[in-house]
């Protein structure tokens, strides 16, 4: 999934959430559901893409594990509970369903790490023009695959809510 999709869906997930859980419904600052949503490939792309591209050579390292998420989510409950502050919580749940769109159950090295060993796969180093022109063509080429359903559906969800905030901001 790519950041349509992760967006969109993951805003989808916490909208329909708050309406099945009242209690939280004007509680959401879908800001920090935004930034939760795209933390895991903002922390591991830039470290395994960016900065350590020859030794890594992989966008998903330590913030797609579920290590990172119950950190997150820990720190969380830790300013609900002191503060009655829910953005860390906000925070965590989007990066945990970030894990759930990306299918990173098949991939157990990474979402369990550490508890199966301390390293993570290595990938294999690529011209990043290349790894960008597969990720578009795959989520944006017209097709009956997950990307791009996942980017589309993410797109119609974030268009829903610019239109529901030009129209509804005032009520």
């Amino acid at each position: 999934m790519f950041l349509l999709g992760h967006l969109g869906v993951t805003l989808g997930v916490f909208f329909i959430l708050s309406y099945l859980v009242p209690g939280i419904r004007g509680r959401i600052n879908y800001l920090y559901v935004i930034f939760g949503a795209i933390l895991p490939d903002i922390i591991d792309k830039l470290l395994g893409r960016i900065i350590f591209p020859y030794s890594l050579a992989s966008g998903r390292l330590i913030a797609h594990t579920l290590a990172f998420s119950l950190i997150l989510a820990l720190v969380g409950f830790y300013q609900y509970r002191r503060r009655d502050d829910i953005r860390i919580l906000l925070v965590s749940g989007a990066s945990f369903l970030h894990l759930l769109e990306d299918n990173m159950w098949t991939e157990p090295a990474i979402l369990l790490w550490p508890l199966l060993g301390w390293s993570f796969p290595r990938g294999v180093p690529e011209n990043r023009l290349d790894y960008f022109l597969v990720v578009f063509r795959n989520s944006y080429m017209p097709g009956f695959t997950y990307d791009f359903v996942s980017e589309t559906l993410g797109f119609i969800i974030i268009m829903l809510f610019v239109l529901k905030y030009l129209f509804f901001k005032g009520r």
